[in-house]
């Protein structure tokens, strides 16, 4: 940062009052970082509770929920070792899916300028099919992956239009 500002570029993502805090700063020979921390305080603080709350979502659903529930609950009618297959198989799913659709739905997001809009979007999403597996039946396996599979898809691609703020 001080090589480029001692070169006279200046990194786009500085702007108006940040610039002059920043510019003041380095003609005292302070660290500009520390106003940049109080400006982004609260995007800070809502990367926090963004992160804490996906964390509890991997931690209870991902790790302690739905494979414990998929097995006594959603596919009692099949063996053991079939169950263990038909939940690799969900997971497995829609990681593929995430792989193959992130990319181009963080394209679209740059494209259209709207990244909060598509956070909002995929959040809520992957938060609505993840409350709708409350709702399926037992020995529902079918309805209970394909919900799984989206919220699995959609909490993660929702990071990616949150990487900006």
């Amino acid at each position: 940062f001080y090589n480029e500002h001692r070169i006279g570029s200046v990194p786009e993502w500085l702007n108006g009052p940040v610039l002059k805090t920043v510019r003041a700063e380095i003609s005292r020979g302070l660290n500009p970082t520390t106003s940049l921390e109080v400006v982004n305080k609260k995007k800070y603080y809502s990367w926090i509770l963004y992160d804490w709350a996906n964390s509890a979502y991997a931690t209870v659903v991902l790790a302690g929920f739905f494979p414990i529930i998929f097995a006594d609950y959603y596919a009692t009618e099949f063996l053991e070792t079939t169950r263990t297959l038909l939940l690799g198989i969900a997971n497995s799913t829609a990681s593929l899916l995430l792989i193959v659709f992130a990319p181009f739905l963080g394209l679209m997001a740059d494209r259209k300028n709207n990244r909060k809009l598509f956070l909002i979007i995929f959040a809520l999403l992957g938060i609505f099919s993840t409350l709708i597996l409350t709702f399926v039946g037992k020995d529902n396996w079918a309805l209970a992956s394909i919900f799984f599979s989206i919220s699995l898809n959609f909490l993660p691609i929702s990071m990616n239009f949150l990487a900006p703020y």
